[in-house]
């Protein structure tokens, strides 16, 4: 997949520690990165940048490039939340009028607790719900990446 992975690393046990992140750009090119809209300066291909933030770090990581912008239109973004580790969440936040990078998040010495009930549950929630907030996006979009085509759409036939 082409994109950028976001390695993140909440161990439970550490309350009060920062936060390290290992951002890898898996673009096939260099790409601008941003983390709550400061620039970190551009990010080769098959890099990683290890960065340590605050434990109290709530907000996105994201790049312009694609067609991105800083103004969060057009742009898909990892949105992190929370005051520690034990309670922290995670998500994807997506446009839905245009997909610039793909975005992978995977924790890193921490296991997500979701039972078949809860998934089915919030799954079903999302397909009731007309619009989704940020804070509220069913848990396939935590924790995947988009499909194309999309699951309802016809593969296209060939002439």
């Amino acid at each position: 997949m082409r994109g950028v992975t976001l390695l993140t690393s909440l161990p439970i046990s550490v309350l009060l520690a920062d936060r390290p992140f290992t951002i890898i750009n898996k673009y096939p090119s260099a790409i601008p990165l941003f983390i709550d809209q400061q620039s970190q300066g551009d990010l080769a291909s098959n890099l990683a940048l290890n960065i340590t933030l605050a434990n109290t770090f709530s907000g996105l990581i994201y790049t312009t490039a694609n067609g991105g912008s800083t103004s969060n239109a057009s742009t898909i973004r990892a949105g992190f939340h929370g005051q520690d580790s034990s309670i922290s969440e995670y998500h994807i936040v997506k446009d839905l009028t245009h997909f610039n990078v793909g975005i992978l998040i995977q924790p890193k010495n921490f296991a997500i607790k979701t039972s078949v009930a809860e998934f089915s549950a919030i799954t079903q929630h999302a397909q009731d719900s007309s619009r989704l907030s940020q804070r509220s996006a069913p848990l396939m979009e935590l924790f995947s990446t988009p499909r194309y085509p999309p699951l309802k759409s016809a593969p296209p036939r060939r002439q």
